[in-house]
């Protein structure tokens, strides 16, 4: 990996390459030093960064979003298990009219099938609000927007161990353009690439929403 490398370098003036070039392996990227390595990183970080003020703003709107998610969740969670207990009352109800002899086997069992059915359905709509609550997409989002605060991001005088981790968490697969070493290319993971690609003028909320 080309951080990787930049950080195995123990001198500054020592060039980096993507296999770091051991032994007698030949290569053919292209090689870029230390420093010009590292302000590369800290352009891309420059780019994805947000001023502290708009990443608390999309904080506090993420625990809004949170709040709302939870209350529809929980409402929808007593709603179904309404229905659940209902349909528990049907099923014992007709197993004392079967036992009275009031229910003949065969429509005894075509009903109790369904309600066991219907009781299933309800079940299962439980567990997917439960495995699909806001928490999944919102905790992900959290995490990049406290990765791209402006005081969180790496800046050149920082540590090379540093500036690794932060690009490990904002990206894959870093390379340098095989024509020109001064740009770096990268696949940046979830939540980055809206950061990095928008402009100036865009309301922060607007990046908040294309993640949704």
């Amino acid at each position: 990996m080309l951080v990787a490398a930049a950080v195995a370098l123990p001198k500054p003036q020592q060039r980096c390459h993507r296999c770091s070039r051991r032994g007698s392996l030949v290569c053919k990227e292209p090689a870029i030093t230390e420093s010009e390595l590292v302000g590369l990183f800290t352009q891309l970080f420059e780019k994805i960064a947000l001023p502290e003020n708009d990443a608390l703003k999309m904080l506090a709107r993420l625990e809004k979003w949170e709040r709302e998610g939870n209350s529809f969740i929980d409402t929808s969670l007593q709603e179904l298990g309404e229905e659940y207990a209902e349909a528990h009352n049907e099923e014992r109800n007709l197993l004392r009219q079967h036992n009275k002899g009031r229910v003949d086997e065969q429509l005894y069992i075509e009903e109790r099938a369904e309600i066991l059915n219907r009781k299933k359905e309800i079940s299962d709509q439980k567990t997917a609000l439960l495995e699909q609550g806001p928490s999944i997409w919102i905790e992900p989002l959290r995490k990049v927007i406290n990765t791209v605060g402006e005081p969180n991001l790496p800046t050149a005088a920082d540590d090379l161990r540093k500036i690794r981790s932060a690009a490990e968490t904002i990206g894959l697969n870093f390379t340098l353009h095989p024509q020109n070493p001064q740009k770096l290319a990268c696949d940046l993971k979830f939540g980055f690439p809206p950061l990095a690609e928008r402009e100036s003028s865009q309301q922060w909320w607007a990046i908040l929403d294309s993640n949704q």
